[in-house]
């Protein structure tokens, strides 16, 4: 599916032209998608080392700050509220076949919500916060090129991995990675 076509079907700010910047898309199973927060801060904290906090809300969005020291990441998202479009039924078992991760497009069809998350800037960050996100509304992630559904152990072995090749060139350079004892 050509990425031209694809700000027309999501809802949001993207709907309006031609705006290339997608957001990562998080379905969710809450009731009429709304966002637990207490159990959102409470997930960051005990599951990803990380703090999140509510820097403004409305009835159907959300600004929220990211901190986590230890990814050094510091950074605000926008999180959208909104139904799950049955056009995007082809998107979600195309992301299912390119990413070969089956069963994850029948759950992201269970969820009848879906929340939009466009990065401030950092999407590295905001893939980690969509991984939290996922934790509170039990749904996949959708990245923005929509080449895959993500679980939130898939994001944290995309983490975990990229950590490992880093520490790697740490000691190719001399550079000792610090431990954690």
């Amino acid at each position: 599916m050509s990425n031209s076509f694809l700000p027309f079907v999501f809802g949001g700010p993207w709907e309006t032209g031609y705006n290339t910047k997608m957001p990562y898309l998080v379905f969710t199973q809450s009731d009429e998608g709304s966002i637990d927060f207490e159990k959102l801060q409470r997930h960051a904290l005990q599951f990803f080392d990380s703090r999140v906090d509510v820097l403004e809300s409305g009835s159907r969005e959300v600004h929220v700050g990211l901190r986590c020291p230890l990814r050094g990441m510091d950074l605000g998202l926008q999180v959208h509220v909104r139904k799950r479009k049955f056009v995007e039924r082809r998107i979600i078992l195309d992301a299912e076949a390119r990413g070969q991760v089956s069963g994850m497009g029948e759950l992201a069809e269970a969820c009848d919500y879906v929340w939009e998350v466009e990065p401030q800037q950092d999407s590295k960050g905001a893939l980690w916060f969509c991984a939290i996100l996922a934790s509170v509304g039990l749904g996949p992630i959708m990245p923005p090129d929509c080449s895959t559904l993500l679980g939130v152990r898939a994001v944290r072995e995309r983490f975990k991995a990229e950590e490992g090749y880093r520490d790697k060139r740490c000691v190719q350079s001399g550079v000792t990675p610090k431990s954690d004892s």
